[in-house]
C-alpha cells in the first residue's frame, strides 16, 4: 500500500506499508505497527498496546498489572473530573451570569454554533462554586488538585479559574487534558 505520509507534508506519496512494517521514503519514518500508534497518536509504547487492544476489542490482560490498574484508574478520575468541570462551565456560559462572556465571544467573531460545537466555557467569580460541586459529586481536594482545577492558600482551597472564558483542550483521543 502507498499513500500520503502521516508525519510530513508532501504532495506525492511516498509512505509504504508492508506486511510487517512501514516505510516513508520521504522522511525516513519506519517501523511496526505498535510505533505506528505510538508516533501517530503521540502515545507511550503501552499506551499504544492498551490503544490497539481496546480498537480492535482484543482481550490483554497482561496490560493489566497492579501498577498499571493503578495509575489508568487515577487518570481516569481527573479526566472524569474535567469533563465534570467542563460542563459546568458550559452551562454557566448560557446562564444569565455567562451572558457577558457569551456576548464577549461573539463580538470577537465567534458563532452561537461554533460556541457550542467547541465546548467554550464560563468560570464564574465565585471562590469555591466548583469546588463545591465537584466535591458533592465525590471528587476529592487532591484529585481537583492534580487535575489544576483548583489551589490551595491560605484561606483554604479555591476554585483555580474564576470570571474568565474557557476553551476545553483534548488529545487525540478526545479525551479532555485542560
Amino acid at each position: 500500500l502507498v499513500g500520503l505520509c502521516p508525519f510530513h507534508q508532501e504532495k506525492t506519496p511516498s509512505f509504504h506499508v508492508f506486511d510487517d512494517h512501514y516505510h516513508c521514503f520521504g522522511c525516513a519514518a519506519h517501523g511496526d505497527l505498535i510505533s505506528f500508534v505510538q508516533k501517530h497518536h503521540g502515545l507511550g509504547f503501552r499506551q499504544a498496546l492498551t490503544w490497539l487492544a481496546n480498537k480492535f476489542n482484543v482481550a490483554a490482560p497482561e496490560l493489566s498489572s497492579p501498577q498499571f490498574s493503578k495509575k489508568h484508574k487515577a487518570l481516569e478520575k481527573l479526566a472524569k473530573a474535567r469533563a465534570q468541570a467542563q460542563l459546568i462551565f458550559q452551562e454557566n456560559l448560557i446562564s444569565p451570569s455567562g451572558q457577558g462572556a457569551f456576548q464577549t465571544l461573539i463580538e470577537r467573531g465567534f458563532t452561537k454554533e461554533t460556541i457550542l460545537e467547541f465546548g467554550f466555557g464560563y468560570a464564574d467569580d465565585s471562590r469555591t462554586s466548583l469546588t463545591r460541586a465537584l466535591r458533592g459529586q465525590g471528587f476529592s481536594k487532591d484529585e481537583l488538585n492534580s487535575a489544576s482545577l483548583v489551589t490551595s492558600m491560605n484561606q483554604g482551597t479555591v476554585d483555580f479559574f474564576r470570571s474568565r472564558i474557557t476553551i476545553p483542550i483534548r488529545d487525540r483521543q478526545g479525551r479532555l487534558i485542560a
